[in-house]
């Protein structure tokens, strides 16, 4: 809300030539109508620069604050003054102002949509994998990922309702339970909130976790851990691999470890048994570096939330990985490589936005030729 309050003392400042001028019953010349042009500009530059010169994937939270304000001010507070400015000029201008106010609300649009509404929107992706080493029936996998829960909300409802009509074999969650927890009282309802849903979670084959770089944060995380996994049937994979029969015939060797990228490199061990060999890790660029060609079968990862925006002919304009995949199907050293874009939103100052990217269960199909 700061930074909501900051952006529109900012478009204030920008729109108050134009508007004392209105206000002094002066005529309003067209050059009043391009005040917050020098804005955008500024902000155009900005995220270029921020492209451009971030040293290496992430970027910091400063930098995260002044993209939030970005957003806030150039598609919520400065159009919608912008709007009020040609509402007021609209008899001094009558052709120009309608034009102004229309591509200002616009704008307003926009940025409501990708604040208020398309976070709230959970799609259910499918995918469908061939492989002679799957189980003789096909294998339904849920592959659930960065639920970042700031506390209750509709999209981990809706994510819940889906999961229950699903009836999966084999869930993996592959990291990142909560943004930061904040003070006690927002750690306890945090908490309660990935608890909730991870009880939630249930597969005849078992439900599998990996750790992702939002989680082990602050000196609250074991005892927030134990809260999150209590009274669940999911389980915690450390660099270790699991094998699950699979009844009609079949064999999954399941191996899970997470971290970043610079994490311990442990390597998945080779099971003697023939059987699908599924990989699940929290960052892509941590998959890349685990694993060579013909190593694994399957690989299931998080960590990016498909970038959260992303622009016709652009693309995702932050994926958080030197591996530049937002979200999808990809191949990984000949493997093929599943990016969840993930059911929460980046916390600390990144903007709670996504837009063309909404939140995201994946359903998997393993299956023989």
């Amino acid at each position: 809300m700061s930074r909501f309050l900051i952006s529109l003392a900012i478009a204030a400042v920008a729109l108050a030539w134009p508007l004392a001028r209105i206000w002094r019953d002066r005529r309003v010349g067209a050059l009043a109508f391009f005040a917050p042009l020098p804005i955008y500009a500024a902000l155009a530059l900005g995220a270029l620069l921020l492209r451009r010169h971030v040293v290496g994937p992430y970027i910091p939270d400063p930098a995260m604050w002044l993209v939030s304000m970005g957003f806030f001010g150039g598609t919520l507070t400065l159009p919608a003054g912008y709007a009020l400015l040609c509402l007021l000029a609209r008899r001094r201008r009558p052709r120009l102002a309608p034009l102004g106010a229309l591509l200002a609300l616009a704008l307003v649009g926009l940025g409501s949509w990708a604040w208020l509404l398309e976070p709230a929107l959970l799609a259910e992706r499918h995918y469908v994998i061939v492989t002679p080493r799957a189980p003789v029936r096909p294998l339904t996998i849920l592959h659930v990922s960065d639920l970042q829960t700031d506390g209750p909300c509709r999209r981990e409802r809706l994510a819940i309702e889906a999961i229950k009509r699903g009836h999966p074999d084999l869930v993996v969650f592959t990291g990142d339970f909560m943004n930061d927890d904040g003070d006690d009282e927002r750690a306890a309802v945090v908490a309660a909130s990935a608890n909730r849903f991870v009880r939630a979670l249930h597969a005849p084959l078992g439900v599998f976790a990996v750790l992702g770089d939002w989680d082990g944060w602050g000196k609250r995380w074991p005892a927030q851990l134990q809260k999150v996994l209590a009274g669940g049937s999911l389980r915690v994979l450390r660099g270790e691999t699991v094998d699950i029969e699979v009844p009609g015939g079949g064999h999954v060797a399941l191996f899970g470890v997470g971290g970043g990228p610079g994490s311990h490199p442990v390597r998945p061990t080779n099971s003697s048994r023939p059987g699908l060999r599924l990989v699940i890790t929290h960052h892509p660029d941590r998959a890349a570096a685990l694993l060579r060609r013909g190593e694994a079968d399957l690989v299931l990862v998080g960590h990016t939330h498909g970038g959260q925006v992303v622009l016709p002919g652009l693309g995702a304009l932050i994926t958080h990985s030197k591996l530049g995949l937002a979200g999808g199907k990809h191949v990984l050293h000949g493997i093929p490589l599943l990016i969840s874009r993930g059911i929460g939103l980046r916390g600390n100052s990144a903007p709670r936005i996504r837009f063309n990217c909404p939140p995201e269960i994946s359903w998997v199909t393993v299956k023989r030729p």
